[in-house]
């Protein structure tokens, strides 16, 4: 059977230098029966391409009612009807895996060595459209060039959709009643599988064209730390002055995780009062303060608010040692639903809730930079869902359009709403068994709650 393996590679570099790829046959080579999925990478800005999608669609299989939200990762997103890229570093086997849902549903994983996840559920601006008249559906990805790997020089597509009578009546249609479709096929295999990297075909940045990524992120995760770039306002801005932020789990201080962040500061950041006490606001408030706001959210109904706050004036940054100052500039509200705040904790502690400040400078810029030792005992059980707020312009419970999201919020929303949360890859921040149950300090705050019910 003639393989149309050379129909594959639709790489037309026109003026503006898009690679435009066809996917035409299912993974082991077989013709497709209906129109291709039509995949085309754009470039954006130095450091972002997009993946502009056009796709027939099938709406099967799909993801259960009410459960897939445009711009937000989706956990094992595989099982439905998606496309998927694949770029690989072929020397080093690392490889980054996007999917793609016509609901508007993304998810993000880097993986090294083979079939190994280093992080899921990175944040992307994604957005999907379906044509119902047309039974067709497009979709716009703005990837940043930091979640490929070094050196990427491979690169490989898939779709996935449930088989119509057309596909059983080809023959092409898998034992699972799906159809699984390559742009670069085996020529023998026994199953589907969008890991066999040996037949990916040859990829260059250059014909993009497009620079290389910053390495931070893949730095970070093959370190096993959680690392965020927060690089966008609410409005999809870029900003100049990005919030990185990264989670380690410490082992040389117990049972713990270590927040770190960093950002350029202008004078007018830093020219803060030396207390707390006109950030934090009154004691009844637990999400009005500028700084960097960091929400875990649990499935139990039970959430934690990290505010992480400025304290230092510009005149002393002269007098800031290496290593940072103690700061009492940060608070933890324990929540029960959104609004329910249980408990409130200002200052650090010298045990479980140990908060530092510094502000360097670094290539001639003002560099606020923090880290905050945090005890696992103040994560609420089965932590599944994150969100960070860069909010440092304004005393306000709600996010505006100023303020930097790591998952995508509208402007007025309160800034604890866990339906605009996004999937965290938790077992980077806590061990989940540890994490699975009630900790001491959670246990404590609800019998207080059960017992303060009860005298009313």
């Amino acid at each position: 059977m003639l393989k149309l393996f050379c129909l594959k590679l639709l790489l037309v570099v026109e003026l503006q230098a898009n690679l435009q790829y066809s996917i035409d046959t299912t993974w082991n080579g077989q013709a497709v029966v209906h129109e291709s999925v039509q995949l085309e990478l754009v470039p954006e800005y130095d450091d972002h391409f997009v993946i502009l999608i056009q796709a027939p669609y099938f709406n099967a299989p799909t993801p259960p009612e009410d459960t897939c939200q445009q711009g937000y990762p989706y956990d094992q997103l595989y099982n439905f009807e998606v496309v998927e890229t694949f770029f690989l570093c072929e020397e080093t086997v690392e490889y980054v895996e996007l999917e793609f849902s016509p609901c508007g549903a993304h998810l993000i994983l880097l993986l090294h060595p083979t079939r190994t996840d280093l992080v899921q559920y990175l944040p992307l601006d994604f957005s999907a459209t379906v044509d119902l008249s047309t039974s067709t559906w497009t979709g716009r990805a703005v990837v940043p060039l930091a979640y490929l790997p070094e050196n990427v020089n491979r690169f490989n597509a898939f779709a996935i959709h449930k088989a119509t009578q057309e596909d059983v009546a080809a023959g092409i249609a898998w034992s699972d009643g799906n159809v699984y479709e390559s742009l670069y096929p085996v020529e023998n295999g026994q199953q589907p599988d969008f890991h066999n990297l040996e037949v990916f075909g040859k990829f260059s940045l250059e014909e993009l064209p497009a620079q290389e990524g910053n390495r931070e992120l893949w730095k970070f995760v093959k370190n096993s730390k959680l690392y965020y770039n927060l690089e966008t306002t609410i409005q999809g801005n870029r900003t100049e002055r990005p919030l990185q932020v990264w989670f380690e789990r410490e082992a040389d201080f117990g049972q713990s995780v270590t927040i770190s962040f960093r950002q350029e500061k202008t004078e007018n950041d830093l020219n803060l009062p030396k207390t707390c006490d006109t950030l934090f606001g009154s004691s009844d408030r637990h999400d009005n303060s500028p700084g960097v706001q960091i929400y875990f959210f649990s499935e139990s109904g039970l959430n934690l608010q990290l505010i992480l706050g400025y304290s230092a004036q510009a005149e002393n940054m002269s007098h800031v040692s290496e290593v940072g100052f103690p700061s009492e500039c940060v608070s933890a509200s324990f929540l029960q639903g959104e609004y329910d705040l249980l408990d409130r904790r200002i200052g650090s502690n010298d045990e479980d809730f140990v908060y530092t400040e510094n502000y360097l400078w670094i290539n001639g810029k003002q560099i606020w930079d923090g880290n905050l030792k945090l005890s696992w005992d103040y994560l609420p059980p089965s932590i599944h869902k994150i969100q960070i707020i860069n909010n440092d312009n304004e005393i306000s419970p709600e996010v505006d359009t100023h303020d930097l999201v790591l998952f995508r919020m509208d402007a007025g929303s309160p800034m604890h709403k866990m339906d605009k949360a996004g999937l965290v890859y938790s077992s980077l921040i806590v061990d989940e068994v540890y994490n699975s149950e009630l900790s001491s300090i959670w246990e404590d705050i609800l019998s207080k709650k059960s017992r303060t019910i009860q005298t009313a």
